[in-house]
């Protein structure tokens, strides 16, 4: 499977845009917010974290070709990508479902916290997110709140297949004299990294995708594999993959993704 992934991942060109962390972008992002369709408790959980925050970044608009109930199974469901990066050895990072909506994560590096998905809907998910950092790049532990808006459109091309595209939006709230400590050393890498993760995480999935169509009998007992994740989520991912190979069967089609930002690799976590 991992191969047959990364050779698909190799096939596919890519025209690469960096994110921005413009004010004009930061503006527009935090009008674009629906503050009012979250319970209270939540709206101030969002609102503490926007009004405090330290960084933002918009991150690059990726457009790729995906099948929408798998894209949004996947977004709804962080480790199941996780899970299948562990399968491939390409990442320390550890997810677990605590309940629906909400993921435990360790980076590996010393990064461990909460992911709670406040809102989400099918162009929509607002993800509050608490972490602590214990390592080497400080002598004490650095605490960060956080507010992920990612935003999702699809367009149905002529053929039957679609089009996602998807934005994140991204507030930070850390102690500020970590921040300070940060900006002073790594400040301009954090960003491009957020930038080729997020680019890369989308191009993944579209391969994916394109695996799930033109080779299904590749990914058929991928769900199974998967350690950590709760037989129902495996059960659900199956059945998003059976959908696909079913319409792969009928249709005589074979897409091939197509994504707007450069990625070459699988994230390095």
């Amino acid at each position: 499977m991992a191969s047959l992934l990364v050779v698909g991942v190799a096939r596919t060109g890519f025209a690469f845009q960096w994110g921005t962390a413009h004010p004009a972008a930061k503006e527009d992002a935090l009008r674009s917010i629906p503050l009012s369709k979250l319970e209270p408790a939540a709206r101030e959980k969002v609102l503490r974290v926007l009004n405090e925050a330290t960084f933002f970044r918009r991150l690059p608009t990726c457009v790729f070709r995906c099948d929408p109930e798998l894209y949004l199974f996947l977004v709804r469901h962080p480790d199941v990508i996780v899970g299948i990066w562990r399968l491939m050895g390409v990442t320390k990072i550890e997810m677990e479902e605590l309940r629906p909506g909400q993921f435990a994560f360790s980076d590996g590096e010393g990064t461990r916290g909460t992911a709670e998905y406040l809102y989400s809907s099918h162009d929509i998910q607002i993800i509050y997110t608490e972490a602590v950092y214990e390592g080497p790049l400080f002598n004490r532990t650095v605490r960060s709140r956080g507010v992920i808006v990612l935003r999702s459109g699809y367009v149905l091309e002529t053929n039957g297949h679609y089009y996602i595209t998807a934005r994140l939006d991204v507030f930070l709230n850390t102690d500020r004299g970590a921040w300070e400590t940060l900006t002073k050393t790594l400040h301009p890498l954090v960003g491009r990294i957020a930038d080729a993760n997020f680019s890369n995480t989308a191009q993944f999935v579209a391969i994916l995708y394109q695996t799930a169509w033109e080779n299904p009998e590749v990914v058929q007992r991928l769900p199974e594999r998967l350690t950590g994740v709760r037989p129902a989520v495996r059960e659900e991912f199956a059945n998003c993959l059976a959908k696909i190979e079913e319409k792969a069967s009928t249709s005589g089609d074979r897409p091939a993704p197509v994504i707007a930002e450069r990625g070459t690799t699988i994230p390095r976590k």
